[in-house]
């Protein structure tokens, strides 16, 4: 499966008792070994996946646990932090710079010389096309072939009451939306937005 990061929550209450322990401490709080005590105490809201490069604001994430040794050995092959608002509104920023990119590159070929898209009004003999332009357009109908993947095989929304998930999609397109969602109705009041990865 590999190293995959998420997002999740700690209701604030669970969080303020557990953040000042040493490891024997929470293990006993939570009743288990103290090698089995290991994030069971977020609860995942989003999966990011693999291949995640943050590069967050600095002061939108800080350790979890007030514990340095704790923390450290939180962090040694994964990572665990409790992060801001900002913090969150990043990422989601991140998957629209991810998507915004794709569509540059893959229109790039077809601009003009002052950056306008040279495809309006203009009939293409396709045997006119450049390499580069050619390699654009194959780009272009394996990107709809994949998104129709979406639509003909899956369904990248979900409308089962058992679950406030929108999409389970992982395109980009799809999964921002997720997001969002999560964004808008995360309850700051009650619960400590916490960013892991194992």
């Amino acid at each position: 499966m590999g190293y995959r990061n998420y997002i999740g929550y700690i209701s604030k209450r669970e969080y303020n008792k557990i953040k000042s322990l040493n490891q024997k401490q929470l293990s006993q709080f939570y009743n288990v070994e103290e090698d089995d005590c290991y994030r069971g105490f977020v609860k995942e809201l989003y999966e990011y996946g693999k291949y995640v490069e943050f590069q967050p604001p600095k002061k939108s994430f800080k350790p979890f646990f007030k514990n340095k040794e704790l923390q450290k050995q939180y962090n040694e092959d994964q990572e665990l932090y409790v992060v801001t608002e900002e913090f969150f509104a990043y990422t989601i920023d991140s998957y629209k710079e991810i998507i915004q990119t794709y569509y540059i590159k893959m229109l790039e070929p077809f601009r003009g010389d002052h950056g306008i898209l040279s495809l309006y009004n203009k009939d293409y003999d396709l045997s006119e096309l450049s390499l580069e332009q050619k390699n654009a357009v194959l780009k272009m109908i394996q990107h709809v072939n994949s998104m129709s993947m979406e639509w003909l095989a899956l369904t990248p929304y979900d409308l089962h009451n058992d679950t406030s998930e929108i999409t389970s999609s992982w395109k980009y397109e799809y999964a921002i939306f997720e997001l969002v969602r999560i964004y808008k109705t995360f309850d700051w009041k009650r619960n400590v937005l916490v960013y892991y990865g194992y």
